[in-house]
């Protein structure tokens, strides 16, 4: 095994915790460094200890965080360059047609009324089912079956289904809807009007939230230089996923499994975090450490970086919901309601 390799699974394993620089600044962040594990997340992702809290011993500052962390590992660096909180979901623009809104009003009063989804299920094959009919019919030239109803009669049936009761103009707006590209535009132009699309919003889901950090590190002393090189090793060791052998004496699989990486907790110390982002457990997606941060490389004595750029990126593992904010913003718990 190489030395680096040692090295990376030495800092892997153990329980580490590193600071830069040497002396820590005031305000600084904290990434605390968990195994994964997708059982009670909540338990082992929740927050530390409220010691950590918006003020910062003085007298021993690494001696309290360490003891906060304690079983797990973690580096604190100075605020990054930028701190943004970025917030999206995703939305998507459809078209609502009068045939498909009625539609979805009958089912949702059928929700309603029966709230089993057996009755839904039946109702919106009833639904459509007759409107398959019509369009049966449409496509089959308004040719009517040897005792079976008319076409008109079909519409007619389908349409109250749907609580349209004035057959002819539903008919007439059905099949402007489904008449070929052309022949529906060329319809519009001598009708002077065209189906209104009602186009309206879907809201489809909330993005995972990412972050990027940036950091200039320039170490003033030989500690801060071995502070750094040990940062890189220990993030590329806790980053990247661990290979796991399988087998015994008769069969044996180098490297059949990956491990998950270890999941990062982010924790803002120093200030009120009421007035800053929140944070949700994360894995690191990218990890960027530039020796050359002014365009070249440029050496101390002894040949080591007299400055390094950390960038690194991370994607929170769930949503943010309404529920994350709703008592900061009136300044209450969920328990104890705002005052009216």
């Amino acid at each position: 095994m190489r030395p680096e390799e040692a090295r990376l699974r030495r800092l892997n394993q153990r329980n580490t915790f590193m600071s830069f620089p040497e002396r820590p600044n005031a305000q600084s962040i904290l990434l605390v460094f968990k195994d994964y594990t997708y059982k009670n997340r909540d338990e082992n992702y929740g927050a530390l200890t409220r010691t950590l809290g918006n003020t910062r011993a003085t007298a021993d500052p690494l001696g309290q965080i360490g003891s906060a962390i304690k079983g797990f590992s973690g580096i604190e660096l100075p605020f990054p360059q930028q701190l943004q909180d970025n917030t999206s979901v995703r939305l998507n623009g459809f078209d609502r047609s009068l045939i498909s809104e009625r539609i979805a009003g009958a089912l949702t009063n059928q929700m309603g009324a029966k709230g089993s989804l057996a009755d839904i299920g039946t109702a919106a094959k009833d639904i459509t089912g007759a409107m398959a009919d019509i369009l049966q019919g449409v496509g089959g030239g308004f040719v009517q079956q040897e005792g079976g109803p008319t076409l008109s009669e079909k519409i007619t049936s389908a349409l109250e289904k749907i609580a349209i009761k004035d057959a002819a103009s539903g008919a007439a707006y059905l099949l402007r809807n489904f008449l070929p590209g052309d022949i529906a535009r060329s319809v519009g132009v001598y009708a002077g009007n065209t189906v209104n699309p009602k186009e309206t919003l879907a809201f489809e889901g909330v993005n995972l939230k990412s972050h990027t950090f940036n950091w200039q590190l320039f170490p003033y002393s030989k500690k801060d230089s071995e502070i750094i090189k040990q940062m890189t090793y220990f993030i590329k060791g806790k980053m990247l996923p661990q290979a796991v052998d399988i087998g015994g004496d008769t069969i044996n699989v180098k490297k059949a499994f990956l491990n998950y990486p270890s999941v990062v907790e982010i924790h803002l110390l120093g200030v009120d975090p009421s007035h800053f982002p929140s944070y949700k457990p994360c894995m690191i997606s990218g990890f960027t450490s530039d020796y050359s941060p002014a365009g070249q490389v440029a050496l101390m004595q002894g040949g080591k970086p007299s400055a390094v750029n950390f960038s690194l990126e991370l994607q929170e593992l769930e949503i943010h919901t309404s529920n994350d904010y709703v008592s900061q913003a009136t300044g209450t718990t969920e328990s104890e309601p705002a005052q009216q």
